[in-house]
């Protein structure tokens, strides 16, 4: 299933909720890469830097990916 922008910044916001227990509301911008895949920039609250993941990964590896580099790198969203 190929989501949209906003579709996919849902499910990463609950995704990242569910996974960490907590909620995340930072900036997030998102842009497609082609042929497949993101390029995501997750803006933690008071952070002018964003922490970037760029994969080219189907939508549901891609989240999988995202959610595990951020508890990888114990990032505090």
């Amino acid at each position: 299933m190929i989501m949209t922008t906003t579709e996919l910044e849902q499910v990463i916001r609950t995704s990242i909720c569910n996974t960490f227990k907590r909620e995340y509301t930072g900036k997030i911008k998102i842009k497609k890469l082609d042929p497949i895949g993101y390029s995501v920039s997750l803006y933690p609250q008071g952070e002018y830097v964003p922490l970037v993941f760029d994969a080219e990964l189907e939508d549901d590896l891609f989240i999988k990916y995202l959610i595990e580099d951020i508890r990888n790198r114990k990032f505090h969203l």
